[in-house]
């Protein structure tokens, strides 16, 4: 495909402008703001157009709707016309605004063929390639500074490499073909999480369902079954517990009717017992012993009476007189005036440590006039060694000269071809007369000199070559001189500059004179640091000094000399008024000592008095009960204590004997519950026979075995009711359950179809998973087919883009990640390079990608926008050769702003093949 002419009808700041495109390689130089930004875009459009679809648009269409737009119509059209490799001749409109009125049609037919190259709702030229419009863009179309954004479009471009590594007759591709299987495993598979609505997860949920019905169903079934189980045992534990109940009212009755007899019995013997009445009280001697037991109580805890030693209460308060008054001032020195001292001695040692270190004179070397930074230069440059001419050079140059002058020899080439032409007429001429051999033998020698003349045959595009040869190896060549030239100069001028101000003409020496520059410098700063920080230490011991006369002059103290001496003077007052105050401060503790003396000799006084009233109190009631004696000893006063317990003694003997009698007469009373003995006498014989009547209604073995357990009739009862209402409940609840059961069968076949169903959809995944890891495998094997490619191509260029530097390249075809080894054999990645230098090798990335990618029998144009910028002159050289070189095979379109890309231009484009197109700024509307 070649690009013809790009007509911008209504595009950015153009109104009805053609662009005219030669076929080869076409240059478009201008300043800033000549539109070559906007030509790019118009030439990208014109072929590819805008895509037209549902939603709103992309990133990158906003960017240029806002960018390219008309300034002034509010149409924005534009068109191309375009030459293609098999021979048709296409015309291509686009409606950018609205996006209805875009077609292509075949010049020569008037035909329209846009359906042909229909993508994403438009026409897009690039179809004809093989490619779309964002592909094309991300190969093809270089936009200015995007040359790495080809890094970011891996994915995009997969499709296009594996098909360009795949087959030159089909569109398929193992990503689209992957692609294809993941949506197909999206709709008819799915995922497993919960949210999911595809058929994996519906099986998963029915299948969960149907096991969950089945466990439900036998759930049911067995609780049906233990339901019924359980009826016939509450059935059999009702009647048990009747018969237990029945044992049980016997056995009460029989127990009853026994105790009735003991209890007559007992109260037969307790009648006669008290046939005269119950028993006096005795209550006339209480008074008495309540007396005795208060003595005895006082008397135990009688206070032990002990000999306090000691100072005593006189002693104490003599002390307390003898003490010292509290003395006036301060006793604490005061914060202000610390603290003023304590500023005023830290800047004296401050002032005496800065004195100490006052620094040495400073002496100044003799530089001439010179700065460090001036010797340190005048060092580097008379180290400077010329750098040596690579030989190499220069025989590129004379074989360059030497093919230019091969190609100025056309006269004799001329000459083979009148020969060979001579040859062929008279081998015919001898052919006509009858010479058949000698005609023969003229024939071929015309044969032989044609095509010796066809070898030598040479048009203007190899003189071009050749020149373009000649002056890039002429411009490296001069490079290496003007740069031994430029060393040389800067050494003699270095060489000069000493010379005239006295000094060595040494590096080392220069170094180390502008090392003692340095150091008098620095030494001088430090002198002149010293000096302010004692200035400001002379003042700051002065004001301390003064503020500490100050606080102590406040505190009342007189400073008639250094302000330091009259400080501690006034430390020590104040230590010795702590010290008196310290005494003083003992009147408290004595007072404190004072009064616990004074009570403990209370307490004592107090305790000898409980004492004796303890002893008097026993003696009194002793007298009560006639056991009175003297109490002048304290062993007097025991003998008439453990009287009185004898007395209690015998008393307490007493009155349990009238309780026991009482406690018998109060179960008299209880037994016989206001009735006769007669009374109780009947109701025995009553109770005795219900018992007889109820034993013989039961069986003797369960009366016999109820007899040995706890008897509670009306806990029993409660049972028996209970497990009557238990067996009828589950009767009840049997006969519902009965009603709703599930069938198990049917559970159970729902379950096995679930199953089966799941089982269908994890084989199908697992075909699509093996499918999909053989298609990966494929993809892998199209990027090892694709890569050695795409490197060939870079690696053909590589070395004349940068200059030898480096030699060979290796390329990710998943990734685009260029690797490139230098001629030293290291591999580096690209990215890792020079700004220039990456920008160079995805340059030829995106050359190869054009080349490779675009569709058999078709050959991509490149259009690029000042790919050279970060380019030195002579790798700009090197590209711009690359350049017209790939453009004998696929047409180039290069915008630039650059002067030596100009006068490249100027002198090696020759028109029809290429064209140089310049480009003035666009006028700003008033």
């Amino acid at each position: 495909m070649r690009l013809e002419t790009i007509h911008a009808r209504s595009f950015g700041p153009f109104t009805d402008r053609t662009l005219v495109l030669a076929p080869g390689l076409t240059v478009i130089h201008g300043p800033n703001e000549s539109g070559k930004s906007t030509w790019h875009s118009a030439i990208y459009f014109g072929l590819c157009g805008m895509r037209r679809a549902r939603g709103s648009p992309r990133g990158d269409e906003r960017d240029y709707a806002e960018r390219h737009r008309p300034w002034k119509a509010e149409a924005w059209e534009v068109g191309a016309v375009v030459a293609l490799d098999d021979g048709r001749r296409i015309e291509l409109r686009h409606d950018l605004e609205g996006r209805v009125d875009c077609r292509a049609t075949d010049a020569a037919l008037g035909r329209d063929v846009s359906a042909e190259i229909m993508y994403e709702g438009a026409p897009d030229g690039s179809r004809f390639l093989g490619l779309d419009r964002r592909a094309f863009l991300a190969t093809a179309c270089i936009r200015q500074a995007e040359l790495l954004g080809i890094t970011q479009q891996g994915g995009l471009l997969q499709e296009h490499l594996q098909r360009a590594a795949a087959s030159a007759r089909s569109d398929g591709t193992a990503a689209a073909a992957i692609a294809r299987l993941v949506e197909f495993h999206k709709e008819q598979v799915g995922q497993t999480r919960t949210n999911s609505t595809k058929p994996l997860r519906r099986a998963l949920d029915r299948l969960e369902a149907a096991q969950e019905a089945l466990r439900a169903a036998a759930d049911d079934h067995r609780a049906y079954c233990q339901l019924v189980a359980r009826a016939d045992e509450l059935r059999a534990d009702a009647a048990s517990t009747r018969d237990r109940l029945r044992a049980m009212r016997a056995l009460v009755a029989a127990r009853e009717a026994e105790s009735w007899s003991v209890r007559v019995e007992r109260a037969h013997e307790l009648g006669a017992r008290f046939a005269a009445g119950p028993p006096a009280s005795r209550s006339d001697d209480d008074d008495l012993a309540a007396a005795v037991e208060s003595a005895l109580r006082a008397f135990a805890d009688r206070p032990i009476v002990v000999d306090l030693g000691g100072t005593s209460a006189t002693e104490i308060r003599d002390r307390i007189a003898a003490l010292p008054q509290v003395p006036a001032g301060d006793r604490a020195p005061d914060p202000l005036v610390l603290s003023a001292r304590k500023d005023y001695a830290e800047t004296r040692h401050a002032l005496e440590l800065h004195e100490a270190d006052r620094p040495a004179p400073v002496k100044q070397p003799a530089t001439g006039g010179a700065s460090e930074d001036t010797l340190r230069d005048l060092a580097r440059d008379l180290e400077l060694e010329t750098p040596a001419i690579d030989p190499v050079l220069g025989e590129r140059v004379t074989q360059a000269e030497q093919h230019l002058a091969d190609l100025a020899e056309q006269p004799r080439r001329r000459g083979v071809l009148i020969a060979g032409v001579a040859a062929a007429l008279a081998g015919a001429s001898a052919i006509g007369f009858g010479m058949t051999i000698a005609g023969l033998v003229m024939l071929a020698v015309a044969g032989i000199a044609l095509i010796v003349w066809m070898l030598m045959r040479t048009g203007p595009q190899a003189r071009i070559n050749a020149l373009t040869e000649l002056r890039i190896a002429e411009d490296a060549l001069g490079a290496e001189k003007h740069a031994a030239a430029d060393v040389a100069r800067r050494r003699a001028a270095a060489e000069t500059a000493v010379a005239a101000r006295g000094l060595s003409a040494i590096p080392a020496d220069l170094r180390g004179l502008a090392r003692e520059l340095a150091d008098a410098a620095q030494a001088a700063r430090d002198h002149e640091r010293w000096t302010v920080r004692h200035r400001h230490l002379l003042t700051a011991c002065s004001a301390t000094e003064a503020r500490l006369a100050a606080e102590l002059e406040r505190r009342g103290v007189t400073v008639s000399g250094r302000a330091s001496d009259a400080a501690a003077g006034y430390l020590t007052s104040c230590a010795d008024r702590t010290r008196i105050a310290a005494e003083a401060a003992r009147r408290a503790d004595f007072e404190r000592e004072l009064a616990a003396r004074e009570a403990a000799e209370q307490a004592v006084a107090d305790a000898r008095e409980r004492r004796r009233r303890a002893e008097q109190t026993l003696q009194d009631v002793a007298a009560r009960c006639g056991a009175a004696a003297a109490c002048t000893r304290p062993e007097d006063a025991e003998t008439i204590a453990a009287a009185l317990r004898e007395w209690q003694a015998t008393r307490t003997a007493s009155i349990a004997a009238d309780e026991r009698r009482r406690a018998e007469w109060v179960e008299l009373e209880t037994l016989l519950a206001g009735d006769t003995l007669e009374a109780l006498a009947a109701k025995d014989a009553e109770l005795a026979a219900e018992a007889a009547r109820l034993r013989a209604l039961v069986d003797p073995a369960l009366l016999e075995h109820t007899a040995d357990v706890a008897s509670d009739a009306a806990a029993l009862q409660r049972e028996a009711d209970d497990a009557a209402r238990e067996a009828a409940l589950a009767e009840g609840a049997l006969a519902g359950r009965g009603r709703e059961l599930a069938s198990v069968a049917e559970a159970e076949e729902e379950a096995a179809a679930a199953a089966a169903d799941l089982e269908r959809l994890r084989r199908l995944e697992q075909t699509l998973n093996v499918t999909r890891d053989f298609l990966s495998r494929a993809q892998e094997r199209v990027h090892r087919d694709i890569a050695p490619v795409l490197a060939e191509t870079v690696r053909r260029w590589i070395g004349r883009v940068t200059g030898g530097r480096y030699v060979d390249a290796l390329v990710d075809p998943h990734s685009l990640e260029v690797r490139v080894r230098s001629a030293t054999g290291e591999w580096r990645e690209a990215t890792r390079l020079s700004h220039g230098t990456t920008e160079q090798v995805y340059l030829l990335l995106r050359m190869a990608l054009a080349r490779h990618l675009a569709r058999p029998g078709e050959r991509c144009p490149l259009i690029l926008d000042d790919v050279t910028v970060q380019s030195d002159r002579a790798r700009t050289l090197a590209i711009l050769g690359v350049l017209q070189a790939i453009s004998r095979e696929h047409q180039v379109v290069l915008f630039s702003q650059e002067d030596d890309v100009l006068t490249w231009a100027e002198h090696t484009l020759q028109e029809p093949t290429d064209r140089l197109e310049r480009l003035e700024p666009v006028p700003v509307a008033s």
